[in-house]
């Protein structure tokens, strides 16, 4: 597909007679240019390129630097300039790593990081003799744990908690110098934990209690009669519900309606066949007036009902006035309903000077120069 490109001025259609011109035939000139950044002093694009030109043009002549030199350097080169670390004063490769690797450099660092050092592994030795606890399934486990241990696994003051209920917890007595015990290397005593018996609770009165008996055996003897009582009429709830919904027991004036031949004599109806009048149900739809506020925009329609059956009313709206097509632009009124339509973009053809008709309000129209 061939491309053509054109020269356009950019103008705004601001009402049914008049225009507004954005912006000229788009040439470098009349293209603003703010060169914050840059700091090239110029207004447009135009002279943002020549001056960028002028400054490359200087530079190729030699204009910017005229030589290089280090700082231990008496004259000045060009063309291609090696610097090495002699001619700016540096310290030759290596000498650095030479100088930090040498054992009698930086003493006094080397041995201040010793002490420290020292220091931390004295804490960390203090650290390691804190007591412990461990904890295992049943006495068997601990026993048969305790039995393989070294001597150093296990201090006095470390706690043993066992997972099995009724059976006490330990912690270690002594260490022995041999494994010979019971427990190897160590000896264990009982955590000194007494339950609590709270056996005498039950009986004891408390006045508290929202029941007549006072003590916690009787008031849940006293609960549990409540409840029975309760999921009893629950029951026969559950029961007498059912006989309502399946027709079993018949509630309030369900006998008149039995009784009733005609829907008007009786207290309430399950259903009706039919009205007795068939009645003529009408829709009217007032969707407001055109863009020129001439012809309303109505729909209307009807149908004949009895009751007997479903009836769907077909509306017929009438037109809004904007004639079939596709727009870029709309104009609705309060219900939604489109009363105008126009392009909002124009591409103008060779030697057309003013924006079409079909031209919305504020948009915009290419002019070809």
């Amino acid at each position: 597909m061939a491309q053509t490109t054109n020269k356009f001025q950019i103008i705004q259609k601001v009402s049914a007679e008049d225009t507004v011109l954005i912006h000229p035939e788009t040439e470098a000139e009349v293209v603003k240019y703010k060169g914050t950044t840059s700091g090239i002093a110029a207004e447009n694009v135009q002279g943002a390129i020549d001056k960028v030109y002028e400054q490359v043009k200087n530079i190729e002549s030699g204009g910017i630097v005229t030589g290089l030199k280090g700082d231990k350097e008496t004259t000045y080169r060009k063309g291609d300039v090696n610097l090495t670390p002699a001619n700016i004063g540096a310290e030759p490769s290596g000498a650095v790593n030479a100088h930090n690797t040498s054992g009698t450099a930086h003493s006094d660092i080397r041995t201040a990081v010793t002490n420290a050092q020292n220091k931390a592994n004295s804490a960390y030795s203090l650290a390691e003799g804190r007591a412990k606890a461990v904890s295992f399934d049943t006495m068997a486990a601990m026993t048969t744990a305790l039995k393989a241990a070294t001597k150093t696994d296990y201090k006095v003051g470390d706690n043993i908690f066992i997972k099995a209920l009724e059976t006490p917890d330990y912690w270690v007595s002594k260490v022995l110098d041999n494994n010979t015990g019971t427990y190897g290397y160590f000896e264990i005593s009982a955590l000194e934990t007494q339950k609590v018996d709270l056996a005498a609770y039950q009986t004891k009165t408390d006045n508290t209690l929202a029941t007549t008996a006072k003590t916690v055996v009787g008031a849940i003897g006293e609960v549990k009669t409540t409840a029975d009582a309760a999921k009893s009429q629950a029951n026969t709830n559950v029961t007498e519900i059912a006989n309502i919904k399946n027709g079993a027991t018949k509630v309030g004036s369900a006998t008149k309606a039995d009784n009733a031949t005609k829907a008007d004599t009786a207290t309430s109806a399950t259903s009706a066949g039919k009205w007795t009048t068939a009645r003529t149900l009408g829709v009217s739809v007032n969707s407001g007036v055109k863009k020129d506020g001439s012809t309303a925009i109505n729909g209307s329609g009807s149908q004949s009902v009895d009751g007997s059956a479903d009836k769907t009313i077909a509306v017929t709206l009438g037109d809004s006035g904007v004639a079939a097509g596709t727009y870029s632009a709309v104009q609705v009124n309060a219900k939604g309903i489109a009363v105008a339509g126009g392009q909002m973009i124009e591409i103008g053809t060779s030697g057309q000077t003013t924006p079409s008709a079909s031209l919305a309000t504020g948009g915009l129209f290419f002019k070809v120069v």
